[in-house]
């Protein structure tokens, strides 16, 4: 990532002008947390005044999901049966991670409800 105000003015440019409307979201190249960009590229994407982005953290997000961060899954099941399996096992499971103010990696936070998240073996 780019840093700067020159950044997203110039990408956010070419894009805007492709769909004729405002670039809102972003999504993080390669999206790991602390490996492909730390707390430093999450302040850049606030400040550019993007509302919200997604890394490849797995997980479902949830009312307590940093918006900067969000967590997602692949749903690329072609039955539904299995697509609503796999999405019960997310909701209930630790969703991904996410950098932390400090840098440092922060493990999921929970389900939906805001449960802690259960023991890793």
């Amino acid at each position: 990532m780019r840093s700067g105000r020159g950044a997203k003015s110039t990408a956010a440019g070419k894009l805007e002008a492709l769909p004729d409307a405002a670039v809102s979201l972003f999504a993080y190249p390669n999206g790991r947390p602390g490996v492909d960009y730390g707390v430093e590229h999450v302040r850049m994407v606030k400040d550019l005044g993007f509302e919200a982005a997604v890394s490849t953290a797995w997980g479902v997000c949830h009312s307590g999901s940093d918006r900067h961060q969000l967590p997602r899954f692949t749903p690329w099941d072609r039955e539904i049966p299995r697509f609503v399996l796999r999405l019960w096992h997310r909701l209930l499971g630790v969703s991904g991670g996410a950098v932390s103010e400090n840098g440092r990696l922060r493990q999921g936070t929970g389900g939906p409800a805001g449960r802690p998240p259960p023991e890793r073996l």
